[in-house]
């Protein structure tokens, strides 16, 4: 399995019959043509692969075809965003199984989430993937919050010296 997320790593489209169907036969080929060019990578369900429009069990098998076909020839990263924390955690365990390298998470949309729901969507999403990289979300949401806890704690001070 590659784990170099480095190169050209094109989006896949996911092909889609006359019938709104999953195209397979077609997503087979698609995979199997860029591979044939000498790409490092995919990146697989996200806007290019039309994921908002499928649901959670054509998404994973999106994932599970593309996986039989790369059969660890180039590195794979799974889109596993939904505004649903649960089925994200499905998708990003899907992946997981499949022997993908990686996941990405678009921002859950829709409804207005906090600095801090924001942080626990993807450290469910990542705890879910089962040791895939996080890209420094853990790292991040820590550092601010403690940027936060700083920030608060001038602001008590300064809130302070005013009422003297």
């Amino acid at each position: 399995m590659a784990k170099d997320l480095r190169g050209v790593m094109p989006a896949l489209l996911t092909p889609f019959d006359n019938q709104q169907k999953l195209d397979i036969e077609s997503l087979r080929r698609l995979v199997r043509f860029n591979i044939a060019q000498g790409i490092d990578g995919l990146y697989v369900g996200g806007s290019t692969g039309e994921a908002f429009v499928q649901s959670r069990a054509e998404r994973e098998q999106v994932l599970e075809i593309v996986a039989e076909e790369a059969k660890g020839k180039v590195t794979l990263i799974a889109h596993v965003g939904t505004v649903s924390t649960e089925e994200s955690q499905q998708l990003a365990s899907a992946a997981h199984r499949y022997g993908f390298d990686a996941v990405s998470a678009v921002t859950p949309f829709y409804y207005p989430f906090s600095f801090e729901e924001h942080c626990d969507h993807y450290r469910a999403i990542i705890d879910s993937a089962e040791g895939l990289p996080d890209g420094g979300v853990q790292h991040s949401c820590a550092e601010r919050r403690e940027a936060d806890a700083g920030a608060n704690q001038h602001a008590g001070y300064a809130a302070a010296a005013l009422a003297r």
